[in-house]
C-alpha cells in the first residue's frame, strides 16, 4: 500500500483542537515524501480535517469496534485521557493489520517532527521489533516511535489483559522489561540511562529523540496542569538525567540540534514534544524568536497564560467558592428536599407488596373474627375482650 513506512497519528474523543493543524503541516513540510495517516473516531471532525489541505495526509474514520479490547481490559486508570492514550495501540493494531502494513512510524499529535527520511532504514538494520524513547526503567513514552513487527503491538495489548496497567507509558515499560523485541531509542539522558538498560546509540540511529524533557524545558508544561499559575520555560523533567545548565539547543531555522554536557558533538533532534500544546510558539522558537534566545541564555520567562500571574489568585478563590457552594449549599439543599419528599409525597416505591395467605386465613384475619383473644407472646398473656360479641374463641399466638 505504501512504498515506505507511513507516519500514523491517532485522535480519539472530543473535537480536534486547532493546534493539531499546524503540527501536521510542519511535520508534512519537513517530510514531503512520507505518507501521513490520521485515524479518528469522532465523525464531527471529518469536515475539519478536510480543510487541512495537506497533500500527503490521509484520514480514516475508525469504528467503535476498534476499541473494545482496552475498554474491557484490566486498566486501572479510568481517566478518559489515559484510556485514550492506551486505546491508540488497539486502533493502530487493527488498522495496520487490515491494511497489511508491515512497518510504520507513530507520533503523538503534540510533537513536531523534523526530517527522518533515512530513519526506518537505520532502525531496520538493528532488528525487528518496536523502537520507543524510554526515560526510566519502568516506562517508555511513544512521543515518536517505530515498529517493524506488528506482533509487538499485539503483545503490548496482552499486557492490559494480564497485568494491572495504569497507562500506556507503563504498558510500554512492562513490555520493555519482558521482551527482546523492545529497543530503547536514545533521549537526552542516554549516556547515564545506558548504565541501567540497553539503548540504541545516537550514532547508529542518527540523532536524539525527545520523550518529553526537551519540549518541557523549552516551553513548560501543559497549562491545564498549572491552573493558577502561568506556564514558564526551563522546566526540568524529573526523569531526565542531565545537567540542564549545560544543555545547549541550536536552531538553523528548520531543524534543532542539541549539545549535551561534556560532549563537543551536536546531536540532531528527530522530534520536539510540545507538552504545552503551544505549537505556534514552538514554530516561532525554531525560527529563533525571543523564547529561543531566553533558552539560550537560561532565562526563565512566561511562555503562556501570562494573565494568571495577576489573576491566578482570583481564579483560585472562585474555584474555592464554587467548591463550597457545591459541598455545603447544594448538599444541604438535597438533604432537606429529600426530607420534604418523604414527609409530603408518597411514591409507590415506598409500599412493600405482601404475599397473600389464600386459601388459608391469616393471623390478622383470625384476630379480626374472634370475640375474645389471649395474646401469649411471653410469660404474661394479654386478655382482650371485644365490646361487640360475636363468638368465643381462645387464640394463642
Amino acid at each position: 500500500m505504501y512504498s515506505k513506512a507511513p507516519l500514523i497519528y491517532v485522535w480519539i474523543g472530543k473535537k480536534v483542537p486547532n493546534w493539531i493543524s499546524l503540527s501536521l503541516r510542519i511535520t508534512a513540510k519537513n517530510n514531503p515524501t512520507r505518507n501521513i495517516v490520521l485515524l479518528y473516531d469522532n465523525f464531527k471532525n471529518k469536515s475539519i480535517f478536510k480543510k487541512y489541505n495537506i497533500s500527503n495526509l490521509e484520514t480514516f474514520f475508525i469504528d467503535d469496534i476498534y476499541k473494545d479490547r482496552i475498554l474491557n481490559s484490566n486498566i486501572n486508570n479510568k481517566d478518559s485521557f489515559w484510556i485514550n492514550t492506551s486505546l491508540r495501540f488497539e486502533v493502530i493494531n487493527k488498522f495496520v493489520n487490515s491494511k497489511k502494513i508491515k512497518c510504520f512510524f507513530h507520533a503523538e499529535c503534540d510533537n513536531l517532527l523534523f526530517n527522518f527520511d533515512n530513519l526506518d532504514r537505520r532502525l531496520n538494520q538493528i532488528g525487528n521489533g518496536i523502537f520507543v524513547p524510554r526515560d526510566s526503567i519502568d516506562r517508555a513514552i511513544a512521543s515518536f516511535m517505530y515498529c517493524n513487527d506488528n506482533s509487538c503491538i499485539e503483545d503490548i495489548l496482552e499486557k492490559y489483559s494480564s497485568d494491572n496497567i495504569s497507562n500506556d507509558m507503563f504498558a510500554l515499560g512492562k513490555y520493555a522489561n519482558t521482551s527482546n523485541k523492545f529497543f530503547s531509542l536514545p533521549t537526552e539522558s542516554y549516556k547515564k540511562n545506558s548504565l541501567n538498560w540497553e539503548i540504541v546509540s545516537p550514532e547508529i540511529c542518527g540523532g536524539i529523540f525527545d520523550a518529553a524533557a526537551i519540549g518541557q524545558y523549552c516551553f513548560g508544561l501543559d497549562p491545564k496542569i498549572n491552573r493558577y499559575t502561568p506556564t514558564y520555560n526551563l522546566f526540568e523533567n524529573e526523569f531526565s538525567n542531565i545537567n540542564f545548565k549545560k544543555l545547549k539547543i541550536f536552531s538553523d531555522g528548520v531543524n534543532l540540534k542539541i549539545n549535551l554536557e561534556g560532549q563537543s558533538k551536536l546531536h540532531k533532534l528527530f522530534n520536539l514534544h510540545v507538552h504545552s500544546k503551544d505549537i505556534y510558539l514552538a514554530n516561532k522558537f525554531i525560527k529563533k524568536n525571543s523564547i529561543y534566545n531566553k533558552v539560550l541564555i537560561k532565562k526563565r520567562t512566561v511562555t503562556s497564560n501570562k494573565f494568571k500571574k495577576y489573576f491566578g489568585f482570583v481564579i483560585k478563590m472562585f474555584d474555592l467558592l464554587k467548591f463550597m457552594f457545591k459541598k455545603i449549599i447544594l448538599n444541604n439543599a438535597k438533604y432537606y428536599l429529600s426530607k420534604l419528599k418523604k414527609k409530603y409525597f408518597v411514591t409507590n416505591k415506598e409500599y412493600i407488596s405482601r404475599i397473600s395467605s389464600f386459601p388459608f386465613i391469616s393471623g390478622d384475619s383470625f384476630m379480626g373474627l374472634a370475640d375474645t383473644i389471649i395474646l401469649k407472646e411471653n410469660d404474661n398473656p394479654v386478655f382482650i375482650k371485644k365490646k361487640f360479641r360475636k363468638r368465643n374463641y381462645i387464640c394463642r399466638k
